[in-house]
C-alpha cells in the first residue's frame, strides 16, 4: 500500500512515519520542502520527495507517486505567525493536495479539536479545510486532536513536564481548573493507522482526545509521578494576558500568546469530548514521556 505523508518532520509526522515504516505492507513517501529535512536513507522503506505543497505546478510535475492514502499533516500551528501565511499554508496547501491527489482512495486529515471552540487564525483555517475536503469528491476521514504531548515534543504540556521534573517554578493561568484532554502522540499515531482504508472512518469526522483532566490535576500528576514538589504561582488571566502581550511583541517565536491564553481561558466552561480511539490514561502516558528518548532523530538528518 502507497502512503502520502504531509508534515513529517513534524511532531506527530515523525513519529507517524517511523511507525509506518516499520511495516513492510507500506511504502511510504513523503513532502519536504527542502533537501535534507528528511532523509529517505535512514530507511529503506521511505522516500523523501522534494516538493512544497503550496506550488501547485510542482505538485503536477512529481511523478512517479501514486498513493493509496494521502495523510496530510503539514500545518502551521503557530499562534505567533502571520495570519495571511497561516491561512496560505493551511487553506490553499489542502486545496493544492486534493486537486493533485483527486484520485486517492482515502484522504486523512489532521484537524483540531480547537475548531469546535476558538477562533484564533489556526482555528478558522482548520475550519475552512475540513468544509472544503468535506465538498471534494474524496473519501475523507477527519481526525479532530486534542492537544499532543509525548517525546519530541517542544510545545506548552511537554515543557510542562520538563519544568516540574527540573523542579522550576510553575506558573498557572488563572485557578488552573481549566479541563484539558492530553493526548499521547503513540495514541495518535495508532488511531491514524487504524483509520487506514478503514471503510467504517470514511467520509466521518473522528475525535482524537485523552481522558479529562483538569490543568492543576495534570500538574499534580506529573509532579507524583517525577517526585518532585515544585512552587506553584496562580497567574490572574486578566493580569497575565498584556504580560504575554508585551512578550510576544518582543520575542520572534513567543512560547505563549495571548490567542492561547483565550483559547486556555474557554476550555474551563467548554464540553468534554469523547474519543473515538482508545487512548492512554494520562498516568502512562505521562510516565511514557518520562521514560522514552527521543525518537525524532530516526527520521531527521
Amino acid at each position: 500500500m502507497n502512503i502520502l505523508v504531509t508534515g513529517a518532520s513534524g511532531f506527530i509526522g515523525s513519529h507517524l512515519v517511523k511507525k509506518l515504516a516499520a511495516n513492510p505492507a507500506y511504502k511510504v513517501s513523503v513532502l519536504t520542502r527542502k533537501q535534507g529535512t528528511i532523509s529517505p536513507t535512514k530507511d529503506a522503506n521511505v522516500t523523501a520527495v522534494e516538493c512544497d505543497m503550496l506550488d501547485s505546478n510542482r505538485l503536477k510535475e512529481i511523478g512517479g507517486i501514486a498513493p493509496d492514502v494521502v495523510i496530510h499533516l503539514a500545518a502551521i500551528k503557530e499562534h505567533f505567525k502571520n495570519k495571511d501565511e497561516i491561512f496560505s499554508t493551511n487553506v490553499e496547501g489542502t486545496k493544492n493536495l486534493l486537486k493533485r491527489f483527486a484520485q486517492v482512495k482515502q484522504f486523512i486529515f489532521a484537524s483540531s479539536t480547537l475548531v469546535s471552540r476558538a477562533s484564533d487564525a489556526y482555528s478558522e483555517s482548520k475550519r475552512q479545510c475540513e468544509a472544503i475536503i468535506k465538498e471534494s469528491s474524496v473519501n475523507y476521514t477527519i481526525l479532530r486532536i486534542a492537544p499532543v504531548f509525548g517525546t519530541g515534543d517542544r510545545t506548552n504540556l511537554t515543557r510542562l513536564i520538563e519544568l516540574i521534573r527540573d523542579g522550576k517554578t510553575i506558573p498557572i493561568p488563572g485557578d488552573g481548573k481549566q479541563m484539558i484532554q492530553p493526548t499521547h502522540v503513540d495514541d495518535v499515531v495508532n488511531a491514524m493507522e487504524s483509520s487506514i482504508l478503514n471503510q467504517e472512518y470514511f467520509n466521518k469526522t473522528l475525535t482524537i482526545a485523552g481522558n479529562p483532566i483538569t490543568l492543576k490535576g495534570f500538574i499534580d500528576s506529573v509532579s507524583k509521578i517525577v517526585d518532585r514538589n515544585p512552587k506553584r504561582i496562580h497567574i490572574p488571566i486578566g493580569l497575565l494576558k498584556p504580560m504575554v502581550k508585551v512578550y510576544q511583541k518582543m520575542s520572534e517565536t513567543p512560547k505563549i500568546t495571548v490567542e492561547q491564553l483565550d483559547n486556555l481561558g474557554k476550555l474551563e466552561d467548554s464540553k468534554v469530548f469523547d474519543s473515538d480511539f482508545p487512548t492512554s490514561r494520562i498516568e502512562i502516558a505521562i510516565q511514557k514521556t518520562v521514560n522514552q528518548k527521543d525518537t525524532k532523530e530516526s527520521l531527521l538528518c
